[in-house]
């Protein structure tokens, strides 16, 4: 069945209001992909899920699979355009546009990652191809290469998890505006490279920001580790949420356990 540790993914978090789709989320584990549901509310809420009920009560199915290549779910990548190895990370868009941006290495441009936008409801046609941090090149200590995952925020914001010397980091990115200097990952239990990251349709509370926010699942040498994130600053607050429900490895067909 392969590594069934991922190497980016991503939820259409627009979907929030039940009318407008299923809640989806995507996941890469190098050339293959998958698409899986989470449960968005009620007691199994986080956890992966195959059914969901719109506003008129109309179940649709949806089954655990095992990963496909990604050229095949959404031919109008080409089968090319995410490289052989898949995207380095994913990220959803904060507002309305149900569309994914994949970050790709690109050794040849200044930037060293470009940016492949593209609407995974269709048949992955691209809506734009970037290199938007290539002006932050000069900033200190930046190295494409170190960027190993990605998830947006709900301000906008995208965090670029990475790695420096021994310690696990993430850089805070406001695209077309700044990235941050490289800050250290302090969440309790990620000494390991993050590899994936998804921000989901469940929310807990986070006594830190004293509000209910989504939680964010991230992926670590095999592990899963969730946690809520809040703003602080020029960084970010990441608060452990041992309550949340499992994702990833509840989700495979019955075959892969």
């Amino acid at each position: 069945m392969g590594d069934r540790r991922p190497t980016a993914c991503a939820a259409l978090r627009k979907q929030q209001k039940r009318e407008q789709g299923a809640p989806a989320t995507y996941w890469f584990f190098g050339g293959r992909v998958r698409e899986i549901w989470q449960c968005d509310e009620g007691k199994s809420q986080g956890e992966p899920t195959e059914y969901w009920t719109d506003k008129h009560s109309m179940r649709y199915p949806h089954c655990f699979r095992d990963p496909m290549d990604y050229g095949r779910m959404w031919p109008g990548l080409g089968g090319h355009l995410l490289g052989d190895n898949g995207p380095v990370g994913l990220f959803g868009s904060a507002h309305a546009e149900s569309w994914l941006h994949a970050l790709v290495p690109d050794p040849g441009t200044r930037a060293g990652l470009r940016v492949v936008t593209f609407d995974p409801e269709s048949d992955g046609s691209v809506i734009d191809v970037s290199w938007p941090l290539q002006e932050f090149k000069d900033v200190k200590g930046w190295d494409a290469r170190a960027v190993s995952a990605a998830c947006e925020l709900e301000t906008g914001e995208v965090l670029l998890f990475g790695r420096s010397e021994s310690a696990v980091t993430y850089r805070v990115w406001t695209p077309k505006v700044s990235v941050s200097d490289a800050r250290v990952l302090k969440a309790e239990a990620v000494a390991e490279t993050v590899t994936a990251a998804f921000l989901g349709y469940d929310t807990l509370h986070d006594e830190h920001a004293k509000a209910d926010l989504p939680v964010m699942r991230l992926y670590h040498g095999g592990k899963e580790s969730a946690f809520t994130v809040s703003t602080e600053g020029k960084g970010c607050h990441f608060t452990p949420q041992p309550r949340a429900a499992p994702f990833l490895a509840k989700s495979w067909p019955v075959h892969a356990a």
